[in-house]
């Protein structure tokens, strides 16, 4: 079941007007130049809700500039969509996953240009502590026209609350191979000995409750 979400920002569509270029081109203030730039298409991420610490997934996003694209709604690398919503695509755009609590390696370049209409952004996580935890992607629009400088570039950020499951096999194995030596040590071994003694003599009490039954 996919969840649609509100879009931060609004531009102009011009999927049915002229095409970027001729936009680039005609316009005449610099500012507008940008909003002919920026098309309204569409955005599919597949975080799970639910992860386990310590296991890693691979999470997906694909922008559409045509928000109908039939992929848009196909299962993706980790996993089936999850998350789309309205997203203002560009020529040029950037994707960044972050997140307190995993580790995150991006599997695809940050900065990508468009190609048959998509882009596509990849990024293996591992949660590395338990807890809701939250993910924060950032989708940046750019718009490098000469002589806008950070004006011709607009951010859209979405964030994504994820849910982290303990592995107690992971937790449980993880500190016995850290800690087994002082386990061994401070309790194990002090319980063994305890027990150890304990039985010895409750088997002498035995062997003098026979002597003198005798």
């Amino acid at each position: 079941m996919m969840v649609f979400l509100t879009p931060i920002l609004t531009f102009v569509s011009i999927s049915s007007g002229p095409s970027w270029s001729d936009a680039l081109t005609t316009a005449v203030d610099p500012e507008e130049r940008v909003r002919n730039w920026i098309a309204s298409g569409a955005a599919a991420f597949n975080p799970k809700p639910q992860m386990i610490q310590g296991n890693a997934e691979i999470v997906t996003l694909r922008v559409v500039e045509n928000p109908d694209d039939a992929i848009l709604r196909m299962p993706m690398t980790g996993g089936p969509v999850t998350l789309s919503w309205r997203q203002d695509v560009s020529l040029v755009m950037r994707a960044e996953l972050k997140g307190s609590g995993f580790d995150i390696e991006a599997l695809s370049p940050t900065d990508q240009f468009l190609r048959n209409g998509r882009y596509e952004w990849a990024w293996k996580i591992v949660p590395k502590k338990w807890g809701k935890r939250q993910l924060h992607l950032t989708t940046i629009v750019l718009a490098p026209i000469p002589g806008l400088g950070e004006k011709a570039s607009v951010a859209n950020v979405t964030t994504r609350s994820v849910d982290v499951l303990v592995n107690p096999n992971a937790v449980v194995s993880g500190f016995l191979s850290t800690y087994w030596q002082w386990l061994a040590t401070t309790v194990f071994i002090p319980i063994a000995i305890w027990l150890w003694k304990r039985r010895t003599k409750q088997i002498r009490q035995r062997q003098i409750g026979f002597r003198n039954a005798g």
